[in-house]
């Protein structure tokens, strides 16, 4: 995420600090943003992820590694805040819990097809667990479904 989250830090200081290769691996992941003048992102939370998404399909290998432990990490990040602060962890997004959980479902099954590693496994492990957690505080179902009901639709 340092591309897309690090104030000042631009593709050019990773070539220089790293080398082409991890420059361009991070890249291959790297949400493309653009800002309004008054320095909002201009594209959509669903523009964003659909983006993504298809650019999953294209990625490298070493890509799709980086993908598979950086969204491992958001979301056993995501259940230690909702354990925190409940329905307050869901907030800071511009999507709602059922867009988040189709879009990280879209991501895994990507990553399924594609990426022949152990870190998959754990990735769907962390997903489980985050929709168990959802799924005991919403007995009735009507904020999250189980992963097999999640469609695999890109937005």
């Amino acid at each position: 995420d340092v591309l897309e989250d690090a104030e000042g830090c631009a593709y050019e200081n990773l070539v220089e600090d790293f080398g082409i290769k991890v420059a361009q691996i991070v890249k291959g992941v790297t949400e493309r943003r653009t800002f309004t003048e008054d320095g909002s992102i201009a594209e959509s939370w669903h523009e964003r992820k659909y983006e993504y998404l298809r650019n999953l399909e294209e990625a490298s290998p070493e890509s799709l590694l980086v993908c598979a432990a950086d969204t491992t990490h958001n979301l056993q990040s995501l259940l230690q805040t909702h354990y925190m602060l409940g329905d307050g962890a869901w907030g800071n997004f511009h999507a709602s819990i059922e867009e988040k959980l189709t879009f990280y479902e879209n991501v895994i099954a990507i990553l399924e097809r594609r990426l022949q590693s152990g870190i998959v496994a754990e990735l769907r492990s962390a997903y489980s667990t985050l929709f168990l957690a959802l799924a005991k505080e919403d007995p009735l179902g009507s904020t999250a479904r189980a992963p097999a009901e999640v469609g695999l639709i890109l937005f």
